[in-house]
């Protein structure tokens, strides 16, 4: 009797311990084939750490994405203007009390930076006319640090569309860019109530503000300057294409796009400021009334330190890519591989997130102690 009670003990265990296991197994761990590792690494970092298979992608922006390309380092799979056609990248603010004290003025800088976009439109439409050879030139002016060379700039100005307009898509992209940093907790629901902004939507309408364009392309050239303007852009980032353009003298008769209508630029930087940031902060304090800058310290730093300003033009849009190595062929070929992403508060980290949740990807960051990891190659 002893013995048929131990047997039937052990046959219970036995079940109960099939319960569990089976149970376990309802929700099995995330494959490898959808899950992607990715560590932050600023642009220039990417190209080396693909060279030492540290990374086996990066999402980055040009012209360090043709760079990589044409160094042979990889091959683009996704472009930003594939996935987010039009998506606003670097935009135009102007201190929003002095462009109200000031809109003459406020309108002939933004005529000024209109014409420098037409100019870069038209000489991009001709690669043969002497004006795409000139652009190229200031292209690689403004990235001399990096020695890029002509084929290095004509392709990652493809990847780049120049633009003054503001559109219903440029609004969209706003919108969505902040929704997006106010999940990730760049912006907090707190900073938007502070600015009695409902969603960002509602902020999006608000800070983008079409009447200076508008205004603008009624406006004609002086022969008088009728006041200076403190200006402030980014050195050696090819974004800045139209604000050198602008600066260039010899394509405006011998003088600046905005001597032209009148205006005397003045910059307290006159080399440029290192980074969009800096720019937007100088905007902020009060020692630039005219800033060319990254979009995303633009609605960042709007919304969390209230700076009082306007968006008064685009400048440009798309620009972003994800390259990855020659043998990885698709969006299901990243499964188990590492990329790399500029940061949490960029354009780049905001694609990576919205790549992943379209093709089912599942994304793992990686800590201190995995940074050196090297996976399939």
């Amino acid at each position: 009797m002893k013995i048929r009670k131990t047997a039937l003990f052990a046959i219970l265990t036995v079940a109960i311990l099939l319960m569990i296991s089976t149970c376990v197994m309802v929700v099995p761990p995330a494959s490898a084939q959808s899950t992607v590792y990715y560590k932050t690494a600023t642009p220039q970092d990417q190209e080396p750490m693909m060279n030492s298979n540290n990374i086996q992608g990066g999402i980055s922006y040009e012209p360090y994405v043709s760079e990589m390309v044409n160094h042979g380092w990889g091959k683009v799979l996704l472009t930003s203007a594939q996935e987010w056609p039009g998506h606003p990248s670097y935009v135009m603010l102007l201190d929003k009390s002095w462009a109200q004290r000031n809109p003459d003025l406020a309108a002939r800088v933004v005529r000024a930076h209109m014409d420098a976009e037409l100019w870069i439109q038209k000489a991009l439409a001709n690669p043969d006319g002497k004006d795409y050879a000139s652009l190229i030139a200031m292209g690689q002016q403004i990235m001399k640090h990096r020695n890029d060379s002509d084929a290095v700039i004509a392709s990652a100005l493809k990847d780049i569309e120049f633009s003054s307009n503001l559109t219903a898509t440029t609004q969209s992209y706003v919108a969505k860019y902040t929704e997006g940093w106010i999940q990730d907790g760049v912006i907090t629901n707190q900073s938007m109530q502070n600015l009695s902004y409902e969603n960002s939507s509602q902020f999006a309408s608000s800070y983008i503000d079409t009447s200076y364009l508008h205004n603008a392309s009624s406006v004609a050239p002086s022969d008088t300057v009728l006041g200076r303007v403190f200006i402030g852009y980014v050195s050696g980032n090819l974004f800045m294409l139209p604000t050198v353009v602008a600066l260039n003298t010899s394509l405006w008769g011998g003088e600046t796009a905005f001597e032209k209508y009148g205006v005397s630029p003045v910059s307290l930087a006159p080399k440029g400021y290192n980074t969009s940031a800096l720019v937007t902060q100088a905007l902020m304090v009060g020692d630039i009334q005219v800033g060319f800058t990254a979009i995303c310290p633009a609605i960042q730093m709007r919304i969390n330190d209230k700076m009082n300003a306007v968006m008064a033009a685009q400048m440009t849009a798309n620009g972003t890519a994800l390259v990855v190595k020659n043998n990885i062929n698709s969006i299901d070929d990243l499964g188990g591989n590492v990329i790399a992403s500029v940061g949490q508060q960029t354009i780049q980290d905001l694609f990576m997130k919205d790549m992943a949740k379209k093709y089912g990807l599942s994304l793992v960051p990686l800590n201190a102690a995995d940074q050196n990891k090297t996976t399939q190659t």
